[in-house]
């Protein structure tokens, strides 16, 4: 997904000389084998203590906490609107890049074959984008959704956007309660996002969350 490379051995050297400033990660990975499209992911370790601190990464950066009162909204439209659907942002942040001068700042080692030779093959990794557990990431991107996309809607669609959103993740739904006024918001808030190379996908209805439904639709 292009959000790490490898460090270079000419990189490495001028590291060690201290001609590029550095600064050493934890990683580890997480299985959500649910996932269609990242079934393992790569995840910087936020707990960890930072270097010559007694504070855990997570509590020196800023994070979209506040917005917890959107996602409470969002749950709400979801529940509430019968025409109503979830959308949910490609890569979301791994859209966020990181500048060439900062990339040596979350430097980790990795390997090569994690699954089969975990104990060789080690490799140093430079982040080249935002990354989940990276707590402002999420700060970031929504700013980007507001900055950009954001600012060209209007109206009741903008505020959908702005107000409702919770970071990657858009709730879209129909003031009117018609189908096909949703199917419009959801095409003009893919369009909007997509000029600025944000992909909406994973949209799903109420009805995709309850099993049971699921099942008699896959029965049929």
């Amino acid at each position: 997904q292009e959000a790490v490379e490898p460090v270079t051995k000419d990189e490495l050297e001028k590291i060690k000389n201290e001609e590029i400033a550095a600064n050493w990660i934890s990683r580890d990975f997480v299985k959500k084998l649910s996932s269609a499209s990242t079934k393992i992911r790569m995840i910087f370790d936020s707990s960890r203590t930072v270097p010559g601190m007694m504070r855990p990464f997570s509590t020196v950066t800023p994070c979209p906490k506040k917005s917890l009162n959107k996602l409470v909204k969002s749950t709400l439209l979801f529940h509430a609107n019968e025409h109503h659907c979830e959308g949910d942002l490609l890569a979301a942040y791994f859209s966020v890049k990181h500048p060439p001068q900062t990339q040596f700042l979350c430097l980790s080692v990795w390997f090569a074959d994690v699954v089969n030779k975990l104990s060789e093959q080690p490799i140093v990794l430079k982040s080249t984008a935002g990354e989940f557990g990276f707590a402002n990431a999420g700060v970031n991107l929504k700013l980007a959704i507001e900055k950009f996309p954001c600012s060209e809607m209007q109206g009741f669609l903008q505020k959908l956007v702005k107000d409702y959103s919770y970071v990657d993740n858009f709730p879209l739904t129909a003031p009117d309660g018609n189908k096909l006024t949703l199917q419009m918001i959801v095409k003009e808030v893919k369009e909007r996002l997509l000029e600025y190379n944000f992909i909406l996908d994973k949209t799903i209805m109420a009805w995709d969350t309850d099993e049971s439904a699921k099942a008699e639709r896959s029965e049929e």
